[in-house]
């Protein structure tokens, strides 16, 4: 059975593709992407006693269609990030340019670090560690990022937190 954030991941991507169907063109920047995200996990963030701190990048701008498919990506990371904190914790978010064209985010949260299981096997579909989990939130995460034109990448989980890093290529 599917999950209830497995089947919310689920509408996000059918929400982007149906967008992406009615060739409507924009642009976002990376400030839009980071305060849509925030925005979107708020309510939860509040709920669970996190706060969610937000910097970025505003004259950097991208393509709708890439903005859409980081912003699913950023949104599981976040939601990901939120778990792990401890009530009172915080957890940041930040979008800037990077060299040669390229744009980075990160999400970090001051959590206990991810189990070795999911270290081992990251970005891979494999049995989640965590209650009512799929298992499938970071592999689906690095394909949307793909498809974006990036990369995600584990920066750092220990006893401190951890970071992860979704890098986008300069875009054509």
């Amino acid at each position: 059975e599917l999950t209830r954030r497995l089947r919310g991941m689920v509408n996000d991507v059918v929400a982007v593709l149906r967008d992406e169907q009615t060739g409507a063109t924009f642009q976002l920047t990376c400030a839009d992407v980071v305060e849509i995200v925030r925005a979107k996990v708020q309510a939860e963030a509040e709920q669970r006693g996190v706060e969610v701190a937000v910097t970025a990048t505003e004259e950097v701008s991208f393509s709708g269609r890439r903005a859409n498919l980081v912003t699913l990506v950023l949104r599981n990371l976040v939601q990901n990030a939120l778990e792990a904190s401890p009530r009172g914790g915080r957890l940041h978010l930040r979008g800037r340019a990077a060299s040669e064209g390229r744009l980075e985010f990160l999400v970090e949260d001051g959590g206990p670090g991810l189990p070795e299981i999911v270290k081992a096997n990251l970005f891979q579909p494999c049995p989640s560690s965590k209650q009512g989990g799929s298992g499938l939130g970071l592999a689906l995460s690095q394909r949307l990022a793909q498809q974006a034109r990036g990369r995600l990448e584990l920066v750092r989980s220990d006893e401190r937190g951890t970071s992860f890093r979704l890098v986008l290529e300069a875009e054509a």
